[in-house]
């Protein structure tokens, strides 16, 4: 299996070697692995933290997977001199700066940001990088300046290692029984220094060569609330700890310094132009470099809601768009603030976020202070459209020209949660995009030159709870990632090199499939939406559907919309490539790769989870009924019609709360067909759901629910939204029907679907039953649960309900069936 000018010809042809050299012979390898054995040892300087360590173990970890050797780890203090004389006379692997590199004259001193060297002899193996083991990322462990740990990867990649995806179990391993590296000499760095990935840094990010030089965003949102960390560095402001957010520390001592919604309500958006808040925003900042910081952040608190007092209807500036028309409020004060901060601490910065509605430099901004960094906000994988593309370069242009100390992007790749478009399969949307990809970052580049001020990138990486959207997300990132290094390499080789290594036999049959998921998307829907683009100026309702710049809702989407782009062809296409692709994979390394991506698809393909009796599908996704289809007919009776008429599964009915909790979040258990749902406006709680898929009827039963906190009252199924041909059954409240098809949900434990059920807009005395609901325009099917009692309280274990579909003669039969099968409490 070894081929040691196999491993040769790979590293020259990814750089570890000059283009220029000769194979070297075998004598003149480092051969860390030799027939199943080793006589190397990883050896890092016992007193460095951080990175070099995490190296070690990666690299020893791999190396094990790869070959099925151990190489032992060694930790050596430089004042160990008898055992670094020892350790001088063995074959070594030297992972960052040590005594032992220095005693060789290996050194990082001519090393880019955030990068590494690499120089191999035949008895030693040397990595070292720009490490930085003192800093960590604000609120993470992740330190920043991690140039060895990338030279490891770097190494492992040209071994053959990829990890394409998040999962373990999904990296490409090669298996040798010998591992042999060339001599030579060679050192690398990221074209951007700065290329932080969000939540997906932890570790994989690592991996794939994400990274940065430091923290300009060390105070997230400097005002705001907990979910933001605000409260996890409490400040000293006029000799007391005091938490950053203001909402807890002002609101009631100045509401003044708060913004007013279109009730009047005063809001936890600070409005930046009131007396007295830009003398202490001042106080905080000197606070907060006092921490030792030395970046505060100049933000609005996210999820800015538009000031309808005076000032601002009289300061807004229509003529900027979308992007820019709040500006004025926001930026030209924070600039103002900027300037002061400068004068009281000239060896500190300000990082000034430009975002959503205030992303643009107002108009009459001409320069800025010397001490601010700007981050702005753009989405490239919204350059599908051709005016996104143009206004993605157009905010990075404006602010270039005023010429910041420092400039960094917020860019998005957010597919975990959509509030607009929840139950249209827009987080199942394949958005595989290498050349859109590409072609921005090679722009980017080219801004660099001319402006090296520019530094890169916070990526955000947020992919759905389940997973199921990983399989097109990830590829996406991996990219990124190579392009930061390198802008240069053609995109193709990058894509190959995905196929090629990530599904062995079948990459052929899986690069036609990602190839027409990319096509699909960049000829279909979006060029479309680009006749009908977002109006240039702002109001609340146009950010909740037409807020193309916005992460979360990039593009207002329905169901039509989908079935004109994904439509039958496309589809039938799609999953021929993949059948095939899982037969070419059969028993090879490369079967689960191909099945991870099927499973993904079919989760798309079906609009989420289906479930089945024998005449009714019932397809659920982020906890929301998206489908109920009549498996007779192949006819649709309920889903979502717009963005906002949704039909969730289960709604929780909470206590001092004026309307319904409905689920954000879902994770199904295909094996043990276990449902999870969370529920963010109640405190993050969880409803687990058991899932029985009979002949007759699809059954849920409620198995545990964690309210963390809250005092639930009742729970709600459905109500399933129907299509108007589905009418009430006259003295039934159990089913709608069309005259030829039933649909129907039913209780299956009678004592819980009674009581006095409390509920927004019902009187709160009301004795509610199951059944049918009419509302408006809108029909229902719904059933409620109220808790029973059991030894340790009220308890909703055990509730649960039949949907079920069947012809109408077949209704008073299904329901006697069904009936005698209930269990009494």
């Amino acid at each position: 299996m070894n081929n040691p000018f196999k491993v040769t010809y790979l590293l020259l042809f990814l750089g570890i070697l000059p283009i220029s050299a000769e194979p070297a012979s075998k004598d003149h390898d480092f051969i860390l692995v030799e027939q199943g054995s080793t006589d190397a040892v990883i050896v890092v300087d016992a007193d460095q933290q951080g990175c070099p360590h995490d190296a070690a173990k990666q690299l020893a970890a791999y190396i094990r997977r790869m070959s099925g050797v151990s190489l032992p780890i060694k930790r050596v203090s430089s004042k160990d001199k008898e055992t670094i004389k020892k350790l001088l006379t063995q074959k070594l692997v030297l992972l960052g700066n040590s005594a032992l590199t220095r005693k060789l004259g290996i050194d990082s001193h001519d090393i880019g940001t955030d990068g590494y060297r690499i120089r191999v002899t035949p008895k030693v193996l040397a990595i070292i990088g720009r490490d930085n083991n003192k800093v960590d990322w604000s609120q993470t462990s992740c330190p920043v300046e991690s140039g060895t740990w990338h030279g490891v990867f770097a190494l492992l990649r040209e071994l053959g290692v990829r990890t394409f995806f998040d999962k373990e179990e999904l990296d490409v391993i090669p298996r040798l029984t010998t591992i042999s590296v060339p001599s030579g000499d060679q050192k690398n760095a990221p074209y951007f220094p700065f290329r932080w990935a969000g939540k997906g840094h932890k570790s994989w990010g690592y991996k794939v060569g994400f990274g940065g030089t430091h923290d300009p965003w060390p105070s997230r949102h400097s005002f705001g609330r907990p979910q933001w960390f605000s409260d996890a560095y409490p400040i000293v402001v006029d000799g007391k700890h005091v938490p950053m957010n203001w909402d807890k520390r002002y609101m009631k001592t100045h509401p003044e310094w708060f913004i007013t919604d279109r009730s009047g309500k005063r809001r936890p958006f600070i409005r930046f132009n009131a007396p007295g808040v830009k003398e202490q925003i001042i106080k905080d900042a000197s606070a907060w470099y006092a921490l030792g910081q030395d970046y505060y952040t100049l933000i609005q608190n996210d999820g800015n809601i538009r000031d309808t007092g005076s000032y601002a209807r009289e300061n807004i500036d229509p003529s900027l768009g979308y992007f820019g028309y709040a500006s004025p409020l926001v930026i030209n004060p924070l600039v103002d603030v900027a300037h002061a901060i400068e004068i009281q601490h000239p060896d500190k910065k300000v990082t000034l976020g430009a975002y959503h509605n205030y992303s643009r430099p107002p108009r009459d901004l001409h320069s800025l202070p010397r001490n601010t960094a700007i981050m702005v906000n753009r989405h490239r994988l919204a350059n599908v459209i051709d005016y996104c593309e143009r206004d993605n370069k157009m905010l990075l242009n404006e602010w270039l020209a005023l010429n910041p100390a420092e400039l960094y992007l917020w860019e998005y790749y957010c597919y975990n949660m959509v509030r607009v478009n929840r139950g249209n399969r827009y987080t199942l949307i394949p958005r595989f995009l290498p050349n859109t990809i590409a072609n921005d970052v090679k722009w980017l580049a080219e801004t660099r030159k001319k402006h090296p001020n520019f530094n890169g990138e916070w990526l955000f990486l947020e992919w759905r709870r389940d997973g199921m959207n990983k399989w097109w997300f990830f590829p996406n990132a991996y990219i990124t990632a190579r392009l930061f290094w390198d802008p240069t390499q053609p995109v193709d080789k990058l894509t190959y090199d995905f196929y090629a290594k990530a599904f062995g036999p079948a990459k052929d049959q899986m690069q036609a499939f990602y190839e027409l998921c990319e096509k699909t998307w960049t000829t279909g829907f979006p060029r479309q939406l680009a006749n009908n683009p977002a109006p240039a100026t702002g109001n609340e309702q146009i950010e909740a559907a037409k807020a193309l710049g916005h992460h979360f809702q990039e593009m207002h989407f329905t169901r039509s919309d989908f079935e004109q782009i994904w439509d039958k062809e496309v589809m039938n296409q799609l999953s021929a490539h993949l059948e095939k692709a899982s037969q070419l994979a059969k028993e090879s390394d490369c079967q689960a790769r191909v099945e991870f991506v099927r499973r993904g698809f079919e989760c798309f393909k079906k609009g989420g989870y289906a479930f089945d009796s024998d005449t009714l599908t019932l397809t659920i996704d982020e906890g929301v009924v998206t489908g109920i289809i009549d498996k007779t007919s192949d006819k649709s009776y309920a889903f979502q019609s717009t963005a906002y008429d949704i039909s969730p599964l289960v709604i929780l009915g909470i206590k001092g709360q004026t309307g319904l909790c409905k689920p954000l979040g879902m994770h199904f258990d295909q094996k043990r067909k276990i449902i999870r749902l969370t529920y963010p406006g109640a405190n993050n709680a969880e409803l687990k759901l058991a899932v029985m898929e009979k002949p007759s009827h699809i059954e849920f039963e409620v198995i545990s629910l964690n309210a963390k906190g809250c005092e639930v009252e009742f729970i709600q199924w459905g109500g399933f939204n129907l299509t108007s041909n589905m009418q009430r059954i006259p003295n039934n409240k159990h089913a709608a029907s069309d005259g030829k098809f039933m649909l129907g949900i039913l209780p299956l434990d009678p004592s819980t679907t009674t009581g006095r059920m409390p509920r927004s807009g019902i009187k709160r005395n009301a004795t509610w039953d199951h059944g049918f609901t009419l509302s408006g325009k809108h029909r229902y099917l719904s059933a409620y649960s109220k808790p029973r009692s059991s030894p340790k309280g009220p308890s909703f274990i055990g509730a649960k309900i039949a949907c079920y579909g069947c012809t109408p003669s077949g209704f008073k039969q299904l329901i006697n069936r069904i009936d005698s099968s209930r269990q009494d409490p």
